[in-house]
């Protein structure tokens, strides 16, 4: 503060107690709420006269404030902040909008940065004004990425992970798995499942974020006729139902048609994969049993004379659990006795408990007899 003293007669001036001599006086009391006095000595310089006079000035206290809180907050998120002050007072912020209020809520929007607000108070009694600052720190926030959505067939498994931008620790639900990722595998189908993963970052600033998890329909693929079965030299047909597409495999890939004709030499495995429209497989196996076919030769058949009967026909090398016709005589057994009157074609053909056939054919030729004539025939005379 500065005080000015004026005469109005030429003089010189003493100021106690700052022991100064200008017309002027400034002055920094220091302590708030003391009164300090300062005298005058004004000595006319012209006749030497002496007057003096005085002045007191009372220190108001400036407003003192209180700020809370005193804090860093992640990146994204808002604080309110408040200012108070032990006197009465009128309360602005600088954030850089002025804002008259004693609360205000902040923005911060760039992470790694320290901001400094200004907040001032004026004395509403004695217009007094003072100054105080709240600095805020924006700690980075971690984001997590994750695919928003898993497709996967039923029974697999699938690795389901997140990325943070910092270091965080984990927390999945449900489950509650701290790590980065984990294997799901499901035992059911046609489900779907919803995950969150909450990352925590040293600073406590958070990230949450969410994935789907959808399971296809269950594929079930199955073959037709079911436990095939074939005799020797015969063929079947199979037919893959359930899937899309098909591929099958003897041990390699031999066709993707849904039906197959198979004709094999022995009994054999085969592998039939279904796909799905979604992709999914199911693999199913089957064994195609080869039966062996009933064989069998026949022995003793030879060229007969007219109106001779064969010895026994008797069938060698022969399955006893097989039963045999003759044709054409439509004779069974395994031994049978044959006259025929003319050369004559035979079949013999056996069937074995599995239904498997075998045949075989045989002829036997029938020779005309020789013709006699006796010539000379007459009458003779005892002893003749």
């Amino acid at each position: 503060i500065t005080f000015t003293v004026n005469s109005d007669l030429p003089s010189t001036y003493w100021w106690t107690p700052t022991n100064t001599t200008d017309s002027t006086l400034t002055v920094s009391p220091a302590t708030p709420g003391q009164l300090y006095t300062y005298n005058v000595v004004v000595t006319d310089t012209v006749n030497g006269c002496i007057n003096d006079t005085s002045t007191t000035v009372y220190v108001n206290p400036l407003p003192q404030f209180t700020i809370t809180p005193s804090t860093s907050i992640c990146y994204g998120d808002s604080i309110t902040i408040s200012a108070t002050t032990d006197l009465p007072s009128d309360i602005y912020w600088y954030t850089p909008d002025t804002i008259h209020n004693s609360t205000v809520t902040l923005y911060p929007d760039s992470t790694g940065y320290t901001y400094t607000y200004v907040s001032y108070a004026i004395d509403s009694v004695n217009g007094c004004k003072n100054f105080d600052t709240m600095t805020v720190f924006i700690m980075p926030k971690p984001i997590l990425t994750i695919s928003p959505t898993y497709f996967m067939c039923p029974y697999e498994t699938i690795n389901v992970s997140v990325l943070s931008s910092i270091p965080v620790t984990y927390l999945w639900t449900p489950g509650n798995v701290t790590d980065s990722s984990f294997l799901f595998h499901p035992n059911v189908s046609d489900t779907t499942y919803f995950y969150t993963v909450i990352g925590t970052s040293a600073d406590g600033c958070k990230d949450t974020t969410s994935t789907v998890i959808l399971i296809y329909p269950e594929i079930n693929v199955s073959i037709t006729p079911v436990n095939p079965a074939i005799c020797l030299n015969d063929s079947i047909t199979l037919t893959g139902h359930g899937a899309i597409t098909y591929n099958w495999y003897n041990p390699n890939s031999f066709s993707t048609d849904s039906i197959v004709t198979l004709s094999p030499d022995s009994t054999t495995n085969y592998s039939l994969i279904g796909t799905s429209i979604y992709q999914c497989k199911d693999t199913i196996n089957t064994m195609l049993i080869v039966y062996p076919l009933p064989t069998f030769n026949i022995a003793g058949y030879k060229p007969l004379c007219k109106g001779d009967v064969t010895s026994p026909y008797v069938i060698n090398q022969f399955d006893t659990t097989a039963s045999y016709l003759w044709l054409p005589v439509n004779l069974t057994g395994s031994s049978v006795t044959l006259s025929p009157q003319d050369t004559t074609t035979y079949n013999v053909i056996s069937t074995d408990t599995n239904s498997c056939h075998y045949t075989v054919t045989f002829s036997i030729t029938v020779d005309t007899l020789p013709i006699a004539h006796i010539t000379g025939i007459s009458p003779i005379c005892y002893g003749e």
